[in-house]
């Protein structure tokens, strides 16, 4: 049932609109229908990943700059009660997460689960995040509730030339660290083979400190494990074979990014 995801993108499309973040217009929605919908407009271009390999450093950066100005948006909201992900903001899911330490916690702990119950690779393999869990402490603790767009990665971000044209499936919105979203588009350039220079051009329109810089290395060793856990996951799918070529370029990055650390 994705009605409720649905009635979150609703949601989100009211507030965030206003304030000039270039979400796809709905032309039209019923959340009470027999078959939930919404109807959105079509924009032109394609997902950043598909055409990733044909943007020069000038475009990655002019896309990137466009990303970071949706996000500064996107933060002018107020802060919500808790931490993580919400449908709105009185998602009850964000009164149970009182500081965004939990928020990496349950990224950590969905990550045990499945790979425990997956058996690819060893389960111990997430304690290797341990000891960065506890050299960052200082930085979580500092970290406010602030809302951020926390899927606009490789996808969901539509590109037409070297220009933004818009940002899809806003169901939620997550309330912490917008350094979270840079993390995960950082392994997802890394998953496909592919340079990270624009994650670096990101940085930069931040004018990212050390500090962050790491931390951001830690964020995607996290989201490093999230991959794994996903192999021979059957996500409502017919399970197929692992590939293991994958099991062990993703275990080579998460080795890579902590030696970084």
């Amino acid at each position: 049932n994705t009605q409720h995801l649905l009635a979150g993108g609703v949601y989100w499309e009211q507030r965030l609109r206003p304030l000039g973040v270039p979400l796809a217009a709905q032309l039209s929605a019923d959340l009470s229908a027999a078959i939930p919908f919404v109807l959105l407009n079509r924009l032109p271009g394609s997902d950043l990943g598909a055409i990733y390999l044909s943007l020069d450093e000038d475009q990655k950066r002019t896309v990137a700059a466009a990303v970071v100005d949706a996000q500064t948006r996107t933060a002018r909201m107020p802060e919500a009660a808790g931490f993580g992900h919400g449908l709105c903001y009185e998602d009850p899911a964000l009164a149970h997460r009182r500081n965004w330490p939990q928020v990496i916690a349950e990224l950590l702990d969905r990550s045990r689960q499945r790979i425990a119950s997956a058996r690819v690779v060893d389960v111990t393999t997430v304690d290797r995040i341990s000891p960065w869990l506890r050299k960052f402490e200082s930085y979580f603790a500092r970290i406010r509730p602030t809302p951020f767009l926390d899927d606009t990665t490789t996808k969901n971000v539509i590109v037409h030339g070297d220009r933004l044209t818009g940002i899809v499936d806003v169901d939620e919105v997550c309330f912490g660290d917008p350094l979270l979203t840079v993390g995960l588009t950082q392994m997802a350039l890394l998953q496909q083979g592919e340079n990270t220079s624009y994650v670096s051009h990101w940085l930069e329109l931040l004018a990212a400190k050390a500090e962050q810089r790491a931390v951001v290395d830690f964020y995607t060793a996290v989201f490093c494990l999230d991959f794994l856990g996903e192999l021979g996951q059957p996500f409502n799918r017919e399970p197929t074979a692992v590939d293991l070529s994958k099991v062990a370029s993703l275990q080579q990055i998460l080795g890579d990014l902590l030696h970084r650390l």
